[in-house]
């Protein structure tokens, strides 16, 4: 019976689940790296799955839409993104201060190689989920001009209607 690594089962459920969801994605057998892109509504979202520390966890991020932050603008999404950092509960924004692209990043623990494709979908959704709000605030910070602090209270506002099965109209 052949051996397999720690990286093979997770690996082939992440192959496997973006099979399932008829997606094309690009595969890098040895950094353990499934990446795509894909469409949805006006936005064009760059994601990655890969598995870290011997197969043991699963490492995913989504790019922001957009492309970079203007340097100009970069202080103002930076607070944006502490402020939002301190209340999510799950997975974190990152910005790269020197380029200024931004990414929502998450990790999940594979315990005993096992991965379900229950998780991945949880993941990748919320992760959507939350690219796609904090883009909205990001442009009502840059193009409408609302503070950091005003864009996280909308922000928190939004998620807690979500929450409540209530969901907030798009502004005409």
């Amino acid at each position: 019976m052949p051996s397999t690594t720690p990286y093979e089962l997770p690996f082939k459920v992440i192959k496997d689940f973006l099979d399932d969801q008829k997606q094309t994605y690009i595969v890098d057998e040895e950094e353990h790296t499934c990446s795509l892109t894909f469409p949805l509504g006006e936005n064009l979202f760059e994601m990655a799955y890969w598995l870290t520390h011997h197969g043991e966890l699963l490492q995913f991020s989504i790019l922001f839409p957009g492309g970079p932050i203007a340097e100009k603008d970069r202080l103002g999404v930076a607070e944006i993104i502490v402020r939002a950092n301190h209340s999510m509960e799950f997975g974190r924004l990152d910005m790269n201060m020197r380029t200024g692209e931004v990414r929502y990043y998450a990790t999940h623990i594979i315990e005993g190689g096992r991965l379900g494709e229950g998780v991945l979908t949880r993941l990748s959704f919320l992760g959507i989920f939350l690219v796609d709000m904090y883009t909205t605030a990001f442009r009502k910070h840059l193009d409408e001009g609302f503070s950091p602090e005003d864009v996280i209270a909308l922000v928190d506002l939004d998620l807690e209607m979500t929450a409540e099965g209530h969901f907030l109209e798009e502004e005409k």
